[in-house]
């Protein structure tokens, strides 16, 4: 596990460039000057409290609905050295109470004890309310040299290198297959509907994102759930080493049952038990015994297609080309 200090890391790390686009002279500027306060502050004597988060790491996948999050978030909580696995904790809050939740992050950096705990999160874009198709997977800071605007998100700099997020894409295609047939599914017998447009507004978002965080250097990745079917156990295993976690075979041939190390919200345990949407879409990972995805044939609206290939296609285009240059093939 890397147990430096998260500014001193950060400092050492900070790129000038990220694929021959340099980052704009006020996002170098922030940078620099954060670095240099984390720096002062490590001099200072303060690494105590630059280091209040190495108890916990902690990591975390972000995707559109329905892009193979949940497969994933499986394979990491088979892994042993992983303590827990969240599914969706920020927006959990929002559909419990209305207001997305960040606590997981507070959490994160104020746990205490002997050892190093280990917590992976999936976060998800999109659902059923607009707000689910935009909001930020991300904590964010009221600090301006701490704050970056990546795509449509305000997020904390020092955030982004603690987590080194995941953005996990899939062919948008595959995804409103995926969802459409959910919503055939529900008609009549789920009160859940997701329309086309968030689905799109929620994949435009995670993609420009990502292209925003490597135009910037920063160290956020790409995978395609198309590149972890290919090659699970070889994928897996690079991504757990960028983390620092250590790999196990058992990620790819699981043997705990689905859920038995993920923290789910009360309201998300409600709809697994009562809601037909929910038990469908969870009842192939509760009946798996290895990771697996095989693509399926569309069936969705010609219109809803052409959009698709139009808007869509080149966004997962080119974060496919980023996943490649991240883990390979």
């Amino acid at each position: 596990m890397d147990s430096t200090c998260v500014c001193r890391s950060w400092f050492k790390k900070m790129p000038a460039k990220s694929g021959g686009v340099v980052p704009s002279l006020l996002q170098n500027m922030k940078m620099l000057i954060l670095a240099m306060l984390c720096w002062g502050h490590i001099a200072d004597g303060h690494d105590e409290q630059c280091n209040r988060g190495d108890d916990t790491l902690l990591r975390i996948v972000i995707s559109a609905t329905r892009s193979g999050s949940t497969a994933l978030l499986h394979s990491f909580a088979n892994n042993p050295s992983v303590d827990v696995a969240f599914h969706q904790p920020i927006k959990s809050g929002y559909r419990e109470n209305g207001t997305f939740s960040y606590e997981v992050f507070k959490e994160e950096s104020c746990m205490s004890g002997e050892g190093q705990r280990v917590w992976v999160a999936k976060e998800t874009i999109g659902g059923f309310e607009l707000p689910e198709a935009s909001f930020s997977p991300l904590p964010h800071t009221a600090s301006t040299l701490d704050s970056v605007t990546l795509g449509p998100w305000v997020v904390s700099l020092k955030a982004l290198h603690r987590l080194k997020p995941l953005v996990l894409i899939r062919d948008p295609l595959q995804v409103w297959n995926s969802i459409s047939k959910l919503n055939k599914y529900s008609e009549g017998k789920s009160k859940y509907y997701s329309p086309f447009d968030y689905f799109v507004k929620s994949y435009m978002a995670v993609a420009e994102f990502l292209f925003a965080a490597k135009e910037n250097g920063l160290p956020v990745f790409a995978v395609t759930q198309e590149m972890l079917a290919a090659n699970p156990q070889e994928i897996l295993s690079r991504i757990c080493d960028l983390w620092g976690i250590p790999y196990f075979k058992s990620m790819v041939h699981w043997t705990e049952p689905y859920g038995s190390k993920t923290w789910f919200s009360d309201e998300a345990l409600e709809r697994f038990r009562s809601d037909p949407r929910f038990q469908l879409s969870k009842a192939v990972l509760t009946n798996s015994t290895h990771y697996d995805y095989r693509p399926s044939n569309p069936d969705v609206l010609p219109e809803h297609e052409e959009v698709i290939e139009k808007q869509l296609r080149p966004l997962f285009t080119k974060s496919t080309a980023m996943g490649l240059a991240d883990f390979g093939g």
